[in-house]
């Protein structure tokens, strides 16, 4: 058992570990100095275990003792670990799926923290049933949010209006090169530049960027003359890798603009989370 917990933790807590580790190990293959090397893996090491070996030394005398205290934050403890789940899910699953499993995590909770329980003398029992009719009514929005094909916990009823996916009624999505090429090609004859945006259904900060920058207004208007084109790299196929070789893309979310000529303008090229000003800037320079 102790094996098998120490593999399955190796592979969570691995990522995390992996870039320090091998930013040290990396630092003494590149420059031969052992001993600093060295001291930056032991750094890392003591790091890592000087909390447990405290616990484990002076544990019993300065943590609280056990009781009802540590049975509810067994609990807490386990709805952090079912949303955790529900977050690793996520790349694999659907969005519209994973917005069903939070709109079930958050009723259950809520369930489970008396939202249909009868009303206690105390203050506590009221907050509880409060907080828990609260989590059951945000938990039926994300249900009804995922039947309606929303994607967004945060407006998981966006999907009911009228004015929702605007911006996507302006793109054109496109999965391989020969689509993308096609694409460009009908920019070119109609003389506008392109915005060539790679996404991905598990990429948390292209959902930002759709919700925050693209739906603002002014952007949307700016966008009116230019040819939008969405690059959808959820799948990691051969042909999602033969579209971000085409511009030597590392991942999404990546924001690449392109003249009427179809040259691209290398410094309007961004990656990761975006701004309205940022990307009103970077429009300006193909004239948009």
């Amino acid at each position: 058992g102790a094996a098998i917990l120490g593999f399955t933790s190796a592979l969570i807590v691995g990522p995390c570990v992996t870039p320090p580790l091998a930013a040290a190990l990396l630092y003494v293959a590149r420059t031969g100095d052992v001993a600093r090397g060295a001291a930056a893996l032991f750094a890392l090491g003591l790091g890592m275990g000087l909390p447990l070996i405290l616990v484990g030394t002076f544990g019993a005398g300065i943590l609280p003792r056990s009781g009802p205290w540590l049975v509810a934050a067994k609990q807490a403890f386990g709805v952090v670990f079912l949303g955790l789940a529900i977050t690793m899910v996520s790349r694999l699953a659907p969005p519209e799926a994973t917005l069903a499993l939070w709109g079930l995590l958050a009723v259950g909770t809520g369930v489970f923290v008396g939202a249909f329980d009868p009303i206690g003398a105390g203050v506590a029992s009221r907050l509880t049933k409060t907080a828990g009719i609260v989590a059951v009514t945000y938990g039926c929005a994300l249900l009804v949010g995922a039947a309606a094909g929303g994607t967004d916990p945060l407006r998981p009823l966006a999907g009911l209006g009228q004015g929702q996916e605007v911006r996507v009624a302006e793109a054109r999505t496109i999965t391989s090169v020969p689509a993308l090429e096609a694409a460009l090609a009908a920019a070119r004859a109609e003389g506008k530049p392109a915005l060539v945006e790679f996404a991905a259904a598990w990429c948390t900060v292209c959902r930002t960027n759709e919700r925050t920058v693209m739906a603002d207004a002014g952007i949307r208007e700016r966008l009116r003359s230019v040819s939008v084109i969405r690059a959808d790299v959820t799948r990691d196929d051969t042909d999602a890798r033969a579209l971000m070789q085409r511009f030597a893309v590392v991942g999404p979310p990546t924001l690449i603009l392109l003249r009427p000529d179809g040259g691209e303008v290398r410094e309007a090229r961004t990656e990761g989370e975006l701004t309205v000003e940022d990307l009103t800037r970077r429009l300006a320079l193909v004239g948009a």
